[in-house]
């Protein structure tokens, strides 16, 4: 093959490949360009679930005022279970004991919570709670009526002063006639009255009785002096009126290092709790109302009346606490005491919050 043959055919070549890179090369530059009129759709992000407090009310944040007629001791196991109750689910909390001033403060808290959950430790008229225009629940420590529209938890002390002395005669090893210290604000109490009825039937051995009424000596002091005439054995318990003269008693058989014999009264405070804790061999039994399950009960009827419910009412009775059974955390001791009650008004969604 000569020269020119040969440089024929590489042209005819390379105008070939030439013709094929440009072929495939164009449909490329086609399919990038976008016809005149068309629209670029971008997919909408997928939403973030709602959760808690705006899943199950359509709002992040929901407020609750606790008021209670009150001080800051007589309230503080019923504020804490509430707090810890709604703090749980979420729930922005603010507590007054306001006392004498309630009725204001109800007032002023409804002005901004969404609801309310009122403590009557002491006597007061709830008329105070109508007429809201929020949920509202109050527990009663006494009588009195209480708005309808209004959730009710109440309780009824008929039976604690007796079983106050039952558990003071009852309690292990006790026999009849129990050898009992008696301790009373008058000699006109009921307290008195019962204790003179038992004495008649041979259930009562006083060795010593107190009257504060009239006396020139405190209740610590008497008793102080008293013990001195008594070695270990001799007595099986202090019996007294009300939680004052027991930590009274409790405290003056502390200071002698006592600890033969147990205090009993009728009514649960945060001090006999306290004392319950830290004293259980002398403060082994308390008999009265439970104010942590109130207040995480409240908490919860008010929360169902946000959600659409109807006002709830229930009443409990007197208990009897053992010290055994209350440890470190006393209110959430206190909670467990009575697991059926400590069911009430859960309903399931609140477990979302």
């Amino acid at each position: 093959m000569n020269t020119r043959k040969m440089a024929a055919l590489l042209t005819a070549a390379m105008l070939c490949i030439v013709l094929l890179l440009g072929c495939s090369a164009e449909p490329a530059a086609t399919s990038s360009a976008q016809p005149e009129g068309t629209v670029t759709v971008t997919p909408a992000p997928t939403p973030t679930p709602k959760e808690g407090l705006e899943a199950v009310f359509g709002k992040a944040e929901i407020s609750i005022a606790l008021v209670s007629n009150g001080d800051e001791a007589a309230s503080s196991l019923f504020f804490e279970a509430a707090t810890r109750e709604a703090e749980s689910m979420g729930l922005t909390v603010t507590a007054n004991a306001a006392g004498s001033d309630f009725e204001a403060a109800v007032r002023k808290a409804a002005e901004s919570a969404d609801m309310l959950v009122a403590f009557m430790p002491g006597e007061g008229d709830a008329s105070a709670l109508s007429g809201l225009g929020i949920p509202a629940a109050v527990f009663t420590a006494g009588g009195g009526s209480v708005p309808r529209e209004i959730s009710h938890i109440s309780y009824d002390p008929a039976k604690e002063l007796d079983m106050a002395f039952n558990a003071a005669l009852t309690y292990p090893p006790h026999d009849a006639p129990v050898r009992l210290i008696l301790m009373f604000e008058s000699e006109d109490s009921a307290a008195h009255a019962t204790y003179q009825a038992l004495y008649d039937q041979g259930m009562v051995f006083p060795k010593e009785k107190y009257i504060a009424a009239g006396s020139e000596s405190s209740a610590g002091d008497w008793l102080t002096g008293k013990l001195e005439d008594y070695v270990e054995g001799m007595l099986d318990a202090v019996f007294a009126e009300n939680p004052a003269l027991a930590a009274a008693a409790g405290d003056a058989l502390a200071a002698l290092s006592r600890a033969d014999m147990e205090v009993f009264c009728p009514g649960v405070t945060p001090d006999i709790v306290s004392r319950m804790q830290n004293n259980s061999d002398v403060f082994a039994q308390a008999i009265g109302r439970n104010d942590a399950l109130a207040g995480m009960l409240c908490v919860r009827a008010a929360l169902r009346m946000l959600k659409g419910g109807e006002a709830v009412t229930q009443a409990f009775e007197p208990v009897v606490m053992d010290a055994v059974n209350i440890g470190a955390d006393a209110v959430a001791s206190l909670e467990a005491m009575d697991p059926e009650s400590a069911a009430l008004f859960n309903e399931s969604w609140m477990d979302e919050l």
